[in-house]
């Protein structure tokens, strides 16, 4: 049974000499002392590779454009810091105020949004973060401009500087130099500046520039809305006083009426004295007698200063008269926020990393010199396996 059993086997299986297994393993296997062996023998090759990357890396290191960063840190600005802008606010107060009849007085709260610290501190950061505004700055910037004027001959093409669309990608890139970004997570109220430029000094310089070129927008920017506010406020009250004025000229009109239908009564009754007994519920009241109503009429013909009859008028003109007498001052310098770090001149790059493109350029070369040698060994392996069979 065992016989007829190894029969069946050799038979299903045929047999394989024992040398061409082992030949077969050999060659599906890459031997490591091979291997290093070829690392060995294209030393120069990786050698030459490593030269060649570090040179470049190196030159590259050396020619690329330097890059420095000066940075500031940002918060919400203190009293002091605002004050004189909170005073050509809050001149103002009286107009916003309600004056009632019995003295008190209800003190309005829409003047309080344009003193508040966090909006003056957004209203900053809006601005800063604006292209609009970066635009406006750069425009203006000498060392900006000189380093346009640089490219330009750099590239011995005005023309190409020049295009709208090069022009956007100038700028756009330069926008993204003049940036902000808030310090720490936790603090929302809190931002870090920062301007990035050719030199130290440039970026410290126009880090200074365009923080005072910002204030200097907001300030007036401030100021304008406060002026375009009282603008307002008098065409509100103007519009008040003339349907008052209107009102009490009506009221007016229909006293004098009434006065004079009573005089007529009275007239025809004969009642020229006061009379007690008649009361004053009437629509055409004669128990004042002819001669007082008389009177009465005369007086309110005469009448000229309305606010007899309409009191509220006397408190619009008291409010025009002040702002009329009020002016917004222009000039007043005040900032919207404080410096908890003022801008300093950086004392490193930051860029090119110089270090670390000679290091990559390295690691480059390194490893396009092993895969030359390992592409090298494979393809000459590959080749001599035939042969060898």
């Amino acid at each position: 049974m065992n016989q007829s059993s190894s029969k069946q086997s050799s038979a299903s299986y045929p047999y394989v000499p024992e040398g061409y297994k082992a030949s077969s393993q050999v060659s599906d296997e890459i031997d490591v002392r091979e291997l290093f062996q070829a690392l060995w023998q294209g030393k120069l090759t990786i050698l030459a590779c490593l030269v060649v990357f570090i040179a470049g890396a190196v030159l590259h290191a050396i020619t690329a454009q330097e890059w420095w960063l000066s940075t500031a840190r940002i918060a919400l600005p203190q009293t002091q810091d605002y004050s004189q802008y909170q005073m050509q606010v809050k001149q103002f107060q009286p107009i916003f105020d309600v004056y009632q009849d019995d003295g008190t007085v209800l003190v309005s709260t829409e003047l309080d949004d344009l003193v508040d610290q966090q909006t003056l501190l957004n209203e900053f950061m809006l601005t800063f973060n604006s292209n609009i505004n970066k635009r406006s700055f750069l425009e203006s910037n000498a060392i900006f401009q000189e380093y346009k004027s640089k490219l330009a001959l750099a590239e011995k093409a005005e023309s190409t500087i020049a295009d709208d669309e090069s022009i956007r990608r100038l700028y756009n890139d330069w926008y993204k130099r003049l940036s902000s970004g808030v310090a720490e997570q936790n603090s929302e109220d809190i931002y870090d500046l920062s301007v990035q430029a050719t030199s130290k000094q440039d970026s410290y310089n126009m880090l200074n520039d365009y923080i005072r070129f910002t204030s200097d927008r907001v300030r007036q920017s401030l100021l304008r809305n406060l002026q375009a506010l009282m603008s307002s406020k008098k065409n509100e009250l103007l519009q008040q006083r003339s349907a008052l004025t209107l009102q009490a000229k009506q009221k007016l009109s229909v006293e004098i009426q009434r006065a004079e239908y009573a005089l007529e009564i009275a007239k025809a009754a004969k009642v020229n004295q006061p009379i007690q007994n008649l009361g004053d519920g009437e629509i055409f009241a004669i128990n004042i007698g002819s001669e007082a109503i008389e009177a009465k009429v005369a007086a309110l013909k005469s009448v000229d200063n309305l606010s007899v009859l309409e009191p509220r008028i006397q408190q619009i003109e008291s409010k025009l008269t002040l702002l009329n007498n009020t002016q917004v001052n222009r000039n007043v310098d005040f900032e919207t926020f404080r410096y908890l770090e003022a801008p300093e001149a950086p004392l490193n790059r930051d860029a090119p990393k110089r270090t670390l493109i000679v290091v990559l350029g390295a690691l480059l070369g390194g490893m396009l010199g092993v895969a030359i040698c390992l592409v090298r060994f494979i393809v000459g392996r590959s080749l001599n396996e035939p042969s060898s069979k």
